[in-house]
């Protein structure tokens, strides 16, 4: 329990909230027996998601898009975020 305190002090990494979205949206999917390969891309994963669930194309188009824009592109802004976090919320596989 002390360890656990002191760790929490010294300022562990904590994972970023567009991160922490997209690896919700992955975990509902893995829970869905469509998980992601560790070393898979996002954009790869998606590829192979529209392959496996043509039904699914439109919004894992969207929630990948906007985790790509916003992790690694110019897109930033709080409200693409809470977007990005609606959509995944609302995401069901």
């Amino acid at each position: 329990m002390v360890t656990l305190l002191v760790l929490r002090q010294v300022g562990l990494p904590r994972r970023d909230p567009v991160t922490a979205a997209y690896f919700r949206f992955c975990d509902k999917l893995r829970r869905r027996g469509l998980p992601r390969d560790p070393a898979e891309g996002p954009a790869d994963y998606a590829r192979r998601l529209e392959r496996l669930r043509p039904d699914l194309t439109p919004v894992v188009t969207a929630i990948t898009g906007l985790y790509i824009a916003l992790r690694y592109g110019t897109e930033t802004g709080a409200s693409r975020l809470q977007e990005l976090q609606r959509q995944v919320r609302q995401f069901n596989a």
